[in-house]
């Protein structure tokens, strides 16, 4: 347990507590503490914690939660780049029970449309009612228990694999919530830049700066999550915010923001544990939509080493046409040239009509809704 100001560190599982030995601000020892049990970490005697790399929370993050064991059933799925064909999924909200396992009762019909991999919106533990959106991480590597916690989306990336679906998660690494978990760590902000880079539009930005925070941290979370969950790819949420910050007044995203070297190392060194050899079809995509062909460089070309970018270029070139209200009205050489970039954008995009962001009630909604605004849900229309 890393705890670089912390004088002294126990573990509480179920009412005993467990010294451990200090090594230059990284405590270690042998705890007993059985699945299903609840933990806590206890720093200088009295500063309860939960365990930031837990796979399991409480609700209220009240208390970590020794995650129970599961076997895999299938083999882990990998897709090939020229074979993806995204599904964006809320679980929330996918069904009625809003859980991974009440989702895997859709895969076949996922699978007869022509899916190939299942892309989740956020699904670690964060702040606020849980059928929000999910980009507001609280106890960034906990599954969200309400969706079923560790094992059910064990299960549920098992079932995708055995119909041949990847499964992908939306990772949300360039700022926390507010109210997460990791505040004050250890009686200090270990974990967040200090100073105005702490500073985004959505909460704290985590100290890239720090080697524990880049490297065991986020990236460790990259490994564990295809090691012992299967995954098969990422979409990193706001890129240009993790490798920029904002001068007073600005944003992030705006044209001559200051650059965040540890940011974009950050990047780099998640998209070379994501294509280790052991695993180099692990797919890996950008919302940074500055259409920057440094996104999907390689690494050893000085890049970010992402196989693609979120498609905004394609979207906002080709979204005017198609929900035209009348057929006839379509440009479809237009619609041709944003199939082929033909305006210079990335080739390496991630195409689509539809997202979380441009078919929300923020946005015209989904194609349908901007074809014939107003038309009621159900109803046949043109």
């Amino acid at each position: 347990m890393w705890a670089p100001e912390a004088n002294s560190c126990a573990v509480s599982c179920s009412g005993v507590k467990t010294t451990l030995s200090n090594n230059a601000g990284y405590f270690s020892g042998a705890v007993s503490c059985s699945p299903g049990s609840k933990y806590n970490l206890i720093f200088d005697g009295s500063l309860s914690r939960i365990d930031p790399l837990a796979l399991d929370v409480m609700t209220d993050m009240s208390a970590s939660i020794v995650p129970q064991s599961y076997s895999f059933n299938s083999p882990q799925v990998f897709i090939d780049k020229s074979r993806i064909v995204i599904y964006e999924m809320h679980i929330a909200s996918f069904t009625s029970a809003g859980t991974f396992d009440a989702a895997i009762d859709k895969l076949d019909y996922l699978a007869g449309l022509g899916v190939t991999m299942l892309e989740l919106m956020p699904i670690f533990h964060f702040c606020g009612d849980a059928g929000g959106w999910g980009y507001n991480p609280c106890a960034p590597w906990a599954i969200k228990p309400e969706y079923g916690g560790s094992v059910a989306l064990k299960r549920f990336v098992d079932a995708a694999n055995a119909r041949e679906l990847g499964v992908m998660l939306d990772v949300v690494y360039n700022h926390f919530d507010a109210g997460n978990a990791l505040n004050n760590w250890d009686g200090n902000d270990e974990y967040f830049y200090t100073d105005s880079r702490r500073n985004t539009p959505w909460g704290p930005r985590p100290n890239y700066d720090t080697q524990y925070v880049r490297e065991q941290f986020l990236v460790g979370n990259i490994n564990t999550l295809i090691s012992e969950f299967h995954i098969s790819g990422f979409r990193w949420d706001s890129t240009i915010c993790i490798r920029q910050y904002s001068n007073p007044g600005g944003n992030c995203w705006d044209a001559g923001a200051p650059s965040l070297a540890n940011g974009f190392k950050l990047l780099q060194q998640g998209n070379d544990a994501a294509h280790a050899s052991a695993h180099p079809q692990v797919f890996s995509v950008a919302e940074d939509n500055q259409n920057n062909f440094i996104i999907t460089t390689p690494t050893n070309y000085g890049g970010a080493g992402f196989d693609g970018q979120w498609g905004y270029t394609f979207f906002y070139n080709a979204i005017g046409e198609l929900a035209k209200t009348d057929a006839s009205q379509v440009d479809m050489t237009a619609v041709a040239a944003a199939c082929v970039f033909s305006d210079g954008g990335d080739p390496n995009q991630v195409t689509f009509l539809e997202n979380h962001d441009m078919s929300s009630s923020q946005n015209p909604g989904r194609v349908p809704h901007r074809v014939q605004p107003g038309a009621v849900d159900g109803q046949a229309t043109w």
